[in-house]
């Protein structure tokens, strides 16, 4: 006899092993209750993921019998629901192990009935037998909602979420998204699924905001409230009770620190005027006076003279729609990178990059006043509502105090100012560019297009004369001045200032659609390399019959 063959031999002092055989161990068994939750799990799990058992355990079945041994069967199970423990899996091994003429040792355990209970959730088996049947949705018995956890000490949980409300709010903590990397992650772990709202247990530990702030006892008591079954903390549902509880305080303090609703934000980012004195406020009844708004904006007082000072906020407003409308910015795009689900609502730190990106230059005293105007009162930018107050109707220049910028002009208006002189002159060099362009195949829009980053149209000066250098076309200064005077958009300044703009889309079309050769036959068709109508064949490649010369065949040379 071979020593160690059998598991359970043990060595007595004198060295002489003893090979009394293993007692086998019992296999547990459940009742009806405890079966019926445990296969309610394992279909919840399969369910989610929309794992198929039959191919896993027709790899052990070669012979498609329908049964497996029990190890297989652990094996199996234990590989596509890790949410199953050992003794749980020989548990439901026991549950549907069999025993007949027809059942060889030792396949004994039916993984057919197992399957079949299992794929109840996706569909009901043999409904030919049954066709009257009402046939509920897939996954309609599986239990979506998310049920917190009992704990015993339920006042100091209810305390370590108020605390963390507050933190939250203090501190300016988007709470959810110290996970999201963790689940949306490619390298995350197989036993959380993506886009579920949950972590594993070491994920929630490891970026949890505060873990300084709370002890080891809170911790324990945050994770079997919102623990899952599966192992993993649900840490979206921890964040809906951090912001209910948020709205519950700004309710009772009469404060909407959540986000305000639209109502209550003036669309034009104007701010609420209040009395400075106190005493002239609770005396004075023939004004009409405005609270303090209650998202935290700051109010700025009138005068006992009832002389209105200048609202800061409206002049910011002022300032950004001006830049907007003389530039003709697209703000949406440039804050939908920062926002894919399209909430609307985005941080102060990405307003700062979009204005980077549209070369918009605040300050800091002029970004912490957009956040009061805009912020949502827990560190978010509502970005919606600030591009409906900068691309609204322009005011008057009575109520935004500054000087409107004059009407612009087309390039063809301009045209018609010119002298014939310089008319001429614009069309000799539009005629060369556009021979040069045609000729050469240049990439003139696409080059325009590197320059303009805010796809708005419009190059700098400088921008302009550098492509025209980049293309060669050998253009003097005053033929340069000639075309930045057509085509640059006026600003408050004048047509010919620093800050005018050069719109490169009508000028590509002028040039693209400019006629190489004016005087030539228009019913004739022109090669694009020499700009001749061509001599055998027509477009269609067909021959093309002589038009002209003598037709009598050439007489004999010998």
């Amino acid at each position: 006899m071979v020593p160690g063959k059998y598991a359970g031999a043990r060595r007595q002092a004198w060295g002489t092993p003893n090979w009394s055989a293993p007692q086998e161990e019992e296999a547990p068994v459940l009742n009806d209750g405890e079966l019926g939750a445990l296969l309610e799990r394992v279909r919840c799990y399969v369910f989610q993921r929309r794992i198929r058992l039959k191919e896993t355990f027709q790899e052990f079945d070669h012979l498609r019998t329908g049964r497996c041994t029990v190890e297989q069967f652990v094996r199996a199970v234990s590989q596509m629901s890790p949410v199953v423990t050992d003794h749980e899996v020989r548990a439901l091994a026991n549950h549907f192990t069999e025993d007949g003429p027809h059942v060889q040792q030792p396949q004994v355990v039916n993984y057919a009935r197992f399957i079949r209970a299992v794929d109840e959730v996706f569909a009901i088996p043999e409904l030919e037998k049954t066709p009257r049947l009402q046939v509920p949705k897939p996954g309609a018995s599986v239990q979506t909602v998310f049920r917190p956890g009992i704990v015993d000490d339920e006042t100091r949980v209810q305390q370590v979420l108020r605390r963390m409300a507050l933190l939250t709010r203090t501190r300016g903590i988007d709470f959810k998204s110290c996970f999201q990397d963790c689940e949306r992650s490619h390298a995350t772990s197989l036993v959380t699924p993506r886009y579920s709202g949950k972590v594993s247990i070491a994920q929630f530990l490891q970026h949890f905001p505060f873990d300084k702030d709370f002890g080891e006892g809170d911790m324990k008591l945050l994770l079997r409230r919102y623990a899952v079954d599966s192992g993993t903390v649900h840490y979206l549902m921890l964040d809906h009770d951090i912001i209910e509880i948020l709205q519950d305080m700004a309710a009772r303090q009469g404060a909407m620190i959540a986000r305000p609703p639209q109502t209550a934000r003036p669309s034009s980012g104007r701010r609420a005027l209040s009395v400075s004195s106190p005493s002239q406020a609770a005396t004075d009844t023939s004004g009409e006076l405005t609270a303090r708004p209650s998202s935290g904006r700051r109010a700025l007082s009138v005068s006992s003279h009832s002389h209105a000072v200048a609202d800061p906020g409206e002049e910011l407003m002022s300032k950004l729609r001006a830049l907007v409308f003389e530039r003709r910015l697209l703000l949406n795009g440039n804050f939908h990178d920062f926002d894919k689900l399209r909430k609307g609502v985005c941080t102060i730190n990405q307003v700062s990059t979009v204005f980077t990106v549209l070369r918009i230059a605040l300050s800091d005293t002029e970004m912490d006043l957009l956040a009061d105007m805009f912020g949502d009162g827990i560190g978010g930018f509502c970005y919606r509502d600030f591009i409906s107050a900068v691309t609204e109707a322009p005011l008057s220049s009575a109520r935004l105090g500054v000087t409107e910028p004059p009407v612009m002009s087309s390039p063809s208006s301009r045209r018609q100012q010119l002298t014939l002189q310089s008319l001429a002159r614009l069309e000799e060099v539009e005629l060369r560019i556009a021979k040069r362009i045609r000729l050469l195949a240049l990439p003139l829009r696409s080059t325009f297009q590197d320059f303009d980053r805010t796809s708005s149209g419009r190059v700098t000066r400088n921008q302009f004369k550098r492509v025209m250098d980049m293309m060669q076309c050998n253009l003097t200064d005053a033929q340069l001045e000639l075309l930045l005077e057509v085509y640059c958009d006026p600003d408050s300044e004048g047509t010919g200032s620093s800050t005018s703009r050069f719109a490169y889309l009508k000028f590509c079309n002028s040039i693209l659609g400019q006629d190489l050769f004016p005087g030539a036959d228009c019913g004739q068709p022109c090669t694009t390399r020499t700009g001749r109508p061509p001599k055998y064949f027509n477009r269609s490649g067909q021959v093309m019959p002589l038009r002209c010369g003598n037709l009598l065949p050439r007489p004999p040379t010998r």
